[in-house]
């Protein structure tokens, strides 16, 4: 069963249906309301009566007229540029469109490359991801860590598994040598892991700085050997000291059905392209 979105638009509390949509789009294209009129199935008079009465509750015009024919005012080529944005965002894309958490990003370039699959990805925050998903049609999402998916109750599905190390961490062999230890934290990652460790091992600890991405992270410890971060091990190896206690699942949430083979392959023959890529498999 194919499916199509019908759009409306609201502005300034005026509802405009679909129909008066369309009836601006065949104006644009034609340059004539009774070829529009004729486009969209009604009569000429109706039409007018439509455009009329839209305008009347808009209070501006929609569409002029002269002697060479009718075209959008100003004001109706606005509304319909916004239908169009509205369309597109709407309409199914010929390519999987897939956006992920930096860590899992790099893992489903991997994955695409292996299954060979016409894909756009984007990288982002799993927030960032999520919050795409519910703007756009998206056909996946990944996840670095499973937080978000837990908080707006989306079944999610584990493709691999990925723990914390401690970078720098070569002078570090007991985790009470972390006490007083500044950290560069990444916000909305799983790392709320390692300082739930710490809190609860008594370890006082101090977040130094905030940044959005770990590369970020990495760049900024690197430079200051006073900081310390965690980060995912599979892409920034360092010291394994809380591995078991920061293992954690890379997860993805489908949301249509046409990549369902893509899953597949995700999760039986893509396992050994997950273990390549510096993670443990979900089997």
């Amino acid at each position: 069963m194919k499916e199509k979105p019908i759009i409306g638009i609201s502005i300034d509390g005026v509802e405009l249906d679909y129909k008066l949509l369309e009836m601006l789009e065949w104006v644009s294209r034609t340059c004539s309301q009774r070829k529009a009129a004729n486009k969209v199935g009604i009569t000429v008079q109706v039409f007018n009566r439509r455009i009329l009465k839209f305008e009347d509750k808009l209070g501006f015009k929609l569409v002029k007229s002269s002697k060479s024919g009718s075209e959008l005012t100003p004001e109706g080529a606005k509304i319909l540029k916004k239908y169009h944005e509205y369309k597109n965002l709407l309409e199914e894309s010929e390519r999987i469109l897939i956006a992920a958490g930096y860590i899992s990003s790099q893992l489903m370039m991997a994955l695409i490359e292996a299954y060979k699959l016409e894909a756009a990805l984007y990288t982002c925050s799993d927030d960032e991801a999520y919050h795409l998903s519910k703007k756009c049609r998206l056909d996946l999402i990944a996840l670095d860590d499973p937080l978000i998916a837990f908080r707006n109750n989306l079944d999610f599905i584990p493709i691999a598994y990925d723990h914390l190390a401690l970078i720098p961490g070569d002078k570090i062999q007991k985790i009470n040598e972390l006490n007083n230890a500044r950290f560069v934290a990444v916000e909305n990652s799983s790392q709320r892991l390692a300082w739930r460790i710490l809190r609860e091992k008594g370890i006082k600890f101090k977040i130094a700085k905030k940044v959005k991405s770990p590369f970020q992270a990495f760049e900024i410890v690197q430079n200051n050997p006073k900081l310390y971060t965690f980060l995912n091990a599979s892409k920034f190896p360092g010291n394994d000291i809380l591995k078991n206690e920061t293992r954690h699942v890379i997860s993805i949430i489908p949301f249509n059905e046409r990549i369902n083979d893509f899953i597949d392959f995700i999760s039986n023959k893509g396992q050994s392209t997950i273990q390549k890529e510096g993670f443990e498999r979900i089997k």
